[in-house]
């Protein structure tokens, strides 16, 4: 068996991409976001497949925060307190 090792490594990488991908389908995307992590992370020791790497990160992209949302979320939260200090008064 000439390459054992990398054949486990790229299974293993295959098996928990398809899960994140189970889970993204699922809905689950905490379970995605903790998936793709360990994914992504032991492709740093591993010798995962670059194709594999690139779905995890692109994966992780779908579900990652939108930082636009986050921006209208705060100024929506800062003008209701505006709005509520001005009633109060």
């Amino acid at each position: 068996m000439p390459n054992d090792s990398a054949t486990s490594a790229a299974v293993s990488s295959d098996e928990r991409l398809q899960a994140a991908e189970r889970a993204y389908a699922a809905g689950d995307f905490a379970a995605v976001r903790v998936l793709t992590a360990k994914l992504l992370a032991a492709s740093a020791s591993e010798a995962a497949p670059a194709g594999d790497v690139e779905r995890a990160r692109a994966l992780r992209a779908r579900v990652a925060v939108d930082p636009v949302a986050l921006g209208v979320l705060a100024f929506a939260f800062g003008l209701l307190c505006v709005i509520v200090y001005a009633y109060a008064r």
